[in-house]
């Protein structure tokens, strides 16, 4: 049996959650109220939130299919251990290091993560991530 990175029940509840308040909001009163730039900027502004979600859960989902290795070699033919990696994340995944080099995510390349301090937008663009976030998803 081989053993999961992570463990995920219900990758998306917290999207169907957010979905379902938004379509509540839009049956109640107050938006019967509003004006039409006012619901698309409600829906708009909610429902980024719901695909952040969708994204998130996604790449749960991903992560729990990640298998764990006792360790891997990169192309500079340097062979990294697994480590667990802990704090604020973007992309949960096993990362494999070595003392002096810098660390493998075999999921980093499957979801294309750049090698900047940077996250793709919805346009395909690159954006500066926060100070002290993960630089492109991976730990350093």
């Amino acid at each position: 049996m081989e053993a999961r990175a992570f463990a995920v029940d219900e990758p998306f509840a917290a999207a169907e959650e957010k979905f379902d308040e938004l379509v509540t909001k839009l049956r109640g009163k107050k938006s019967q109220r509003m004006t039409r730039s006012e619901l698309e900027s409600l829906i708009s502004k909610e429902g980024r939130e719901i695909q952040r979600r969708l994204l998130q859960g996604h790449l749960d989902l991903r992560a729990a299919g990640e298998t764990v290795q006792t360790s891997v070699r990169g192309a500079d033919d340097i062979e990294r251990t697994h480590r667990p990696v802990f704090g604020l994340v973007t992309v949960l995944r096993i990362s494999y290091g070595a003392l002096l080099h810098q660390s493998l995510s075999p999921l980093d390349a499957s979801l294309n993560l750049p090698e900047e301090l940077h996250s793709h937008d919805r346009s395909g663009c690159l954006r500066p991530h926060a100070p002290g976030a993960s630089a492109g998803g991976r730990p350093r």
